[in-house]
């Protein structure tokens, strides 16, 4: 089955493999909102862009070679993937191409992807109707100076198409959008290509068909298409607009003048009204059949509509007249010579002529010859106009058919029966003459056939003479060189034995040698053997006797280095007691300075993602990745959707990027709730199902506190009570705060330390009532105790 017939075959079956709504392209910048229409080799969806604008994507999707599993497209069998891979690298090249073209009535394409193993095209979403529909709307029917106004546009925007090299291929009503302004808009470019270039020629194969509106060269896989084409595909759309019907097929046109019967399409040109001298005569002329005939170029057709150029009449019509003519004309003169012919022989059976016929068991009858010849050259004449102007059709080139003087000349050779010469001879006469000259010429003929027969026996006897002289002298050479053959094949044996006995008594020579030399070897072996053995257990007695002092070396080492780290540790025990005695001298301020004010010199807010992630640019996007979830998260609270492998994408719907990361994002719509989380709504990419969500996560909130002392600690919501944690402390000192401590009250003011300004408002009581120190109760390794922490001072 070839590549056109699995395309049709598929989409005769119905066979749809369509993106659902919801699916995502290129990370998350293109949602596909709903399928819009596919074809053999593409299907087309209406999406929002990453701004939540509309467009409309393009898919590489050929039915006849891929399928689809998930969103992933592959090729159906191994044999195929060849093929599909040609198809994509086809499509990104024509995408791109079809990306630089601006013109305001050709639809955009802004921009080519790859995603899901195959390539898209993001093109500008037209609001409006296609031609089609207008058409068929009863209501809408378009007035001639707006078909006129569209053609015009139509042909600048298909010139700027052919301009850059490439061809549409696929013109139809269906593919010209009429926008909310009446403008047309030429889309769909899935089947363009490059005019000129190998692989635009290669998938020419992959043709798009549409019966009525495409020329008969789209119907014949590798035909040279061109310019002509598009127009063609142009004209019959304009057709279908003005008559209300669409044309004829292209294939049954050229098989219609290829069997001598007439073009079955009906010209606009003399039945329409209400449009401009040469317009519809130019829609005609550009839907001429065979390519060389009909409009070349957008600017030839523009030309024609500013009156700068004459529209010629459909040669099409002209062949099929001037066969039909042809063909009368041969009938009617094939009758009025049968008539002259029986008023001219009163006796047929006197004339004596070799008849004429197509039938060689014929009878000869005296009519025959006339009336046969007269229907052969007819014929002739009629098949000669077929051969300049119907084959013509059957070919797609650029040579011009025959022209009206080609026929002339063509028709001034057929005889003209039924006449008289201009000296009144009759034309029984000088037929009846032809044939005795024809008899003569005959048996001349027949004279020179027999003489060249004898030439040509003459010469095959030689031939097979000098034949068999050849084959004995190469039988009697053959048999001198086997003699030959025989005696060098005896010289060689005896060589041969010759060279075999010397051989033997040299491998003799040779073993005898080799054994006296190996005992030899064996006897210097065993002797170095002896003298390794005796070298070796000096070696392993030198070496005993030096680890032996080794070991004796690093024990009086190690125990001069163990004396001297116990004085060392000893020096550093007086140290650090000394260093602690003077760290607490230090820590003790003077209490005759005035308190600082602002006891807590800072707070502030923070957040503690509860699993672990890292940030990358995949594909121009930022996405965070969840690399690790710790087993003791509550993923009740935090969120149920958060796995291993899941992609973050974007925070309350802004896309994270470098500037913005994931962390700086939750701290900046940072609300802390009353269960000390804050919130916030995430689109993410599922690990299971690839496919986008949305979810809410839940992150814990810190309140990071300082100390006018150098202090540090951390307010956090556990079991629904903040609790402080001293996270650093600037002095190590006896009955003073260690790292780990946590805050449950302070004793002087007898408040809890229970609320995110709990810690602040109890440094303020004591500095406004001067006291020396804060008597803090802590939980430290889970018992109570008390720490005093000494206010700062100026």
């Amino acid at each position: 089955m070839s590549v056109n017939d699995l395309v049709e075959k598929s989409e005769l079956d119905g066979q749809l493999d369509e993106l659902q709504p919801g699916t995502t392209l290129l990370h998350g910048q293109y949602t596909i909102t709903r399928f819009l229409n596919n074809g053999g080799f593409g299907i087309t969806y209406l999406a929002k862009d990453s701004l939540d604008r509309d467009v409309v994507i393009k898919e590489c999707f050929a039915d006849a070679f891929c399928r689809r599993t998930k969103t992933i497209v592959s090729a159906r069998s191994r044999a195929h993937q060849n093929e599909l891979k040609s198809i994509i690298r086809h499509f990104i090249q024509e995408a791109r191409s079809l990306s630089k073209l601006r013109h305001p009535n050709i639809v955009g394409v802004h921009q080519v992807f790859e995603d899901n193993d195959t390539a898209y095209m993001a093109i500008d979403f037209v609001d409006g109707r296609d031609l089609m529909d207008v058409v068929e709307d009863a209501n809408s029917k378009l007035a001639p100076e707006q078909i006129v106004d569209m053609t015009r546009k139509l042909l600048s925007a298909i010139g700027y198409v052919h301009e850059h090299g490439m061809l549409h291929r696929d013109i139809s009503p269906d593919n010209i959008l009429v926008n909310q302004q009446g403008e047309p808009i030429l889309i769909d470019f899935g089947a363009a290509r490059e005019s000129e270039t190998t692989t635009g020629r290669k998938h020419s194969a992959l043709r798009v068909v549409k019966d009525g509106y495409s020329p008969q060269e789209f119907y014949i896989a590798g035909s040279e298409q061109g310019p002509w084409s598009d127009l063609y595909a142009l004209a019959a759309s304009l057709y279908h607009t003005i008559s209300g019907e669409a044309p004829v097929n292209g294939q049954a046109r050229l098989a219609a003048i290829a069997e001598q019967r007439p073009d079955p399409y009906v010209p606009l040109a003399g039945r329409i009204e209400g449009y401009p001298k040469g317009f519809l005569e130019a829609i005609d002329k550009a839907m001429i059949t065979k390519p060389a005939l009909r409009v070349q170029s957008a600017d030839e057709w523009l030309a024609m509509l500013d009156g700068k150029v004459a529209v010629d009449g459909n040669p099409d019509e002209a062949i099929s007249r001037l066969l039909t003519e042809t063909v009368a004309r041969a009938e009617d003169e094939t009758e009025s010579d049968d008539g002259a012919r029986d008023q001219s022989l009163p006796d047929a059976k006197s004339t004596e002529f070799a008849p004429f016929s197509m039938d060689e068991t014929a009878p000869a009858t005296g009519r025959a010859a006339p009336k046969s010849r007269g229907m052969l050259m007819a014929v002739s004449g009629l098949a000669l106009l077929a051969v300049l102007g119907v084959a013509g059709y059957s070919m797609v080139g650029d040579e011009a058919p025959a022209t009206g003087e080609q026929t002339a000349e063509v028709a001034a050779m057929a005889p003209a029966t039924g006449t008289s010469d201009s000296d009144g001879t009759s034309v029984a006469s000088t037929v009846g003459a032809g044939a005795a000259a024809d008899e003569k010429a005959a048996a001349e003929e027949a004279a020179a056939e027999q003489a060249a027969a004898e030439q040509a026996a003459a010469e095959q006897a030689a031939a097979e003479k000098a034949a068999a002289e050849q084959a004995a002298a190469e039988q009697a050479a053959a048999e001198q060189a086997a003699a030959e053959q025989a005696a060098a094949e005896q010289a060689a044996a005896e060589k041969a034995a010759a060279e075999q006995a010397a051989a033997e008594q040299a491998a003799a020579e040779q073993a005898a040698a080799e054994q006296a030399a190996a005992e030899q070897a064996a006897a210097e072996q065993a002797a170095a053997e002896q003298a390794a053995a005796e070298k070796a257990a000096a070696e392993q007695a030198a070496a005993e006797q030096a680890a032996a002092e080794k070991a004796a070396a690093e024990q009086a080492a190690a125990e001069q280095a163990a004396a001297e780290q116990a004085a060392a540790d000893q020096a550093a025990a007086e140290q650090a007691a000394a260093e602690l005695a003077a760290a607490e001298a230090a820590a003790k301020p003077d209490l005759s300075l005035p308190l600082v004010e602002a006891q807590v010199s800072f707070a502030l807010w923070d957040i503690a993602i509860p699993f672990e992630f890292s940030q990358n640019t995949v594909r121009n996007a930022e996405v965070a990745l969840i690399t690790n979830v710790p087993s003791e998260i509550n993923h009740a609270v935090s969120g149920d959707w958060i796995a291993e492998g899941t992609e973050i994408y974007t925070v309350n719907d802004r896309p994270l990027s470098k500037e913005l990361p994931f962390e700086t994002q939750i701290l900046n719509a940072l609300v802390v709730d009353p269960d000390g989380y804050t919130r916030a709504t995430v689109r993410f990419k599922n690990p299971v199902n690839q496919r986008f969500e949305r979810g809410l996560i839940a992150v814990p909130v810190v309140r990071r506190m300082g100390l006018a002392d150098g202090t540090l600690l951390d307010m956090q919501m556990i079991d629904d009570v903040w609790t402080a944690t001293i996270t650093e402390i600037p002095t190590a000192r006896e009955g003073g705060l260690q790292v780990g401590d946590v805050l449950v009250s302070e004793a002087t003011t007898g408040q809890s330390i229970d609320s995110v300004d709990a810690l602040g408002s109890v440094m303020a009581e004591l500095v406004k009532s001067d006291a020396a120190m804060a008597k803090f109760e802590v939980l430290r390794g889970g018992n109570s105790t008390t720490a005093e922490v000494y206010l700062t001072r100026q």
